[in-house]
């Protein structure tokens, strides 16, 4: 059904006017806006947040199942964390929590995954505080 709005103004000299129209909005929204196909490729989306202090996740889209795993460097390249890798399905936003207890610093990561494409391999780097 249509609503009509009225609006009035008054300018400076208090002359008054009037404007009055109606609208109907004849367009259907969607309820859901969820991704229903896969992703077409292998995506990486980093780490979030950077820095952090306690936990930081890193994201990624897989269009296929694969199993996942995570390593975590210093910046002299000696390995600090491995996480030992998942099966992952595929899908959209998938992700990856880190909880490291290591000092302050930056560290650089690589994040791999077996596919049928072969081994993917993705790397970023993150400062942890505190």
């Amino acid at each position: 059904a249509p609503v009509t709005y009225t609006y009035t103004a008054t300018d400076a000299n208090l002359a008054i006017d009037t404007l009055t129209f109606s609208i109907e909005v004849l367009a259907r929204i969607p309820t859901s806006t969820q991704r229903t196909a896969l992703p077409e490729s292998f995506a990486f989306h980093g780490n979030y947040p950077n820095p952090f202090a306690e936990a930081t996740h890193l994201s990624f889209d897989l269009p296929w199942a694969a199993r996942v795993g995570v390593e975590v460097l210093d910046v002299t390249g000696r390995r600090v964390h491995v996480q030992s890798p998942a099966d992952l399905s595929s899908g959209w936003n998938q992700s990856i929590a880190l909880r490291l207890a290591l000092p302050a610093g930056v560290y650089l990561y690589r994040l791999t995954a077996d596919t049928p494409e072969g081994l993917q391999v993705r790397s970023g780097r993150f400062v942890k505080v505190r």
